[in-house]
């Protein structure tokens, strides 16, 4: 039979591991966030959308003409890019034919 101070000793444990795995998921999203503003794609801005078929496409340039396409699928919605230094504006055409990959492979 438990007592009244197992009971608290179990409670008092459970709340440790609570309070361990918040601070590691607010240590993720903390770095996933210093990685995001420290990334050079603040610079990139929003060009072109293909959102009505699946999958789905979203390109971004910067200032310097480099770009990005993002492939977003329904079925996995996973998040796919690639990534060339060519000219945005002729390739967007091609979007289907490119080799995607993560976002940490791309770049």
């Amino acid at each position: 039979m438990n007592t009244r101070k197992d009971i608290v000793d179990s409670v008092n444990k459970l709340r440790k591991h609570e309070q361990a795995a918040d601070q590691a998921l607010i240590n993720a999203i903390n770095a996933i966030s210093t990685t995001i503003t420290n990334s050079s794609l603040i610079e990139y801005e929003f060009r072109y959308k293909d959102d009505v078929t699946d999958p789905q496409y979203f390109g971004y340039e910067d200032p310097t003409g480099k770009w990005y396409i993002m492939r977003l699928t329904s079925d996995s919605i996973a998040e796919y890019y690639a990534s060339t230094t060519s000219d945005i504006d002729t390739e967007w055409d091609n979007r289907a034919g490119f080799t995607y990959t993560t976002f940490r492979n791309a770049f």
